[in-house]
């Protein structure tokens, strides 16, 4: 793969691993989501505020996100979690994002917010 992004520790190249699909949801459980979020709310109703949506759409996401994560991991032996910010955060292009001084900045930003132990998760 000529454009391929290599693993940020190692060098070896990126794989694309098989993700588990999203499960299909009746259109109650929609229902419901959209109540979670508050999306289907009358005027006359309190909304929700931004940080309660953001929750909620969180706990919403986080198996798929973990899933994906665990996959990756299996696929890609020695990676980091910024590489898989980096897979992730460009779906349009998962493999094409050159290392340049930018993602190395980026990638140091985003271990400076990391506690030790989340650095662990993918040492």
């Amino acid at each position: 793969v000529p454009y391929a992004m290599p693993l940020i520790e190692s060098g070896d190249q990126v794989y694309a691993p098989y993700l588990q699909r999203t499960t299909p949801i009746t259109d109650e459980e929609e229902v419901k989501n959209k109540q979670m979020l508050g999306l289907d709310r009358g005027a006359e109703d309190d909304p929700l505020s931004i940080h309660d949506r953001i929750t909620i759409a969180q706990r919403l996401q986080k198996p798929k996100l973990l899933s994906d994560m665990s996959s990756f991991k299996a696929a890609n032996k020695g990676a980091v979690f910024e590489d898989f910010v980096r897979w992730y955060g460009n779906p349009e292009h998962p493999l094409g994002e050159e290392l340049n001084e930018e993602s190395l900045k980026r990638k140091d930003e985003i271990r400076s917010k990391l506690s030790p132990e989340q650095l662990k998760t993918f040492a």
